[in-house]
């Protein structure tokens, strides 16, 4: 299977994470009195940072600042990402094989740098990758074809050639109808989408050791 580039997701994806976006949505939202919105806790597992500030902020009539938002959110996350969330079985053997045959790497996350770099960093995983590409930074997220172009054009790689790897659906579908090839990976916190994900991804497994063998091939 020809494949010279790769955009990976983290949250779902690299590392075991997606618990803390509940908790995190939960302990948040309560601290700001929006506790009983479970529509606006449903955000967090979607949403950037910096969008959730703005619907925070606009819709639900908090009285803070976007930035100020934003930085009590990461707050929340960083210790988590800092000292206890580990990464998924098998994807350090998944990416040391794709590095063997030359693939270049992305990251592409809707979680902020300095959350992701530490938790990467810990995790033995950072190195693995030529290029980070953080959707905050560009006010933007992967409802967006654009900002998988923006990744794709930093890798310097065919978007034939090129596969986004991640555990969501609305970001999969994205990406296939900018053209990328898709690989799925399970995700507990995603489990609904089991058989969309299966019919939507050219290649689709339950773990990485499985992904790796299909890859192989």
């Amino acid at each position: 299977m020809k494949i010279s580039g790769g955009i990976f997701d983290m949250d779902g994806t690299l590392i075991d994470s997606m618990f803390v976006y509940e908790e995190v949505a939960h302990s948040y939202l309560e601290k700001i009195g929006l506790k009983n919105e479970p529509e606006l806790e449903k955000f967090f597992l979607t949403r950037t940072a910096l969008e959730l500030a703005h619907i925070i902020s606009g819709e639900y009539k908090i009285n803070k600042p976007v930035q100020e938002i934003v930085e009590e959110i990461n707050a929340f996350f960083f210790d988590f990402y800092a000292n206890l969330i580990q990464k998924k079985e098998g994807i350090s053997e998944f990416l040391k094989m794709l590095k063997s045959k030359n693939v270049k790497l992305a990251l592409l996350t809707a979680s902020d740098r300095e959350i992701a770099f530490q938790c990467l960093k810990r995790n033995g995983l950072l190195d693995f990758f030529d290029e980070f590409v953080f959707c905050s930074e560009h006010k933007t997220s992967k409802r967006e074809p654009e900002i998988f172009f923006f990744t794709q054009e930093l890798l310097g790689t065919k978007s034939e050639e090129t596969f986004v790897f991640e555990d969501a659906l609305y970001a999969v579908k994205t990406a296939k109808k900018a053209g990328f090839k898709t690989c799925g990976i399970y995700d507990e916190w995603c489990h609904s989408d089991i058989e969309k994900m299966a019919e939507t991804c050219e290649i689709y497994g339950r773990n990485w050791k499985e992904i790796k063998d299909l890859f192989s091939k």
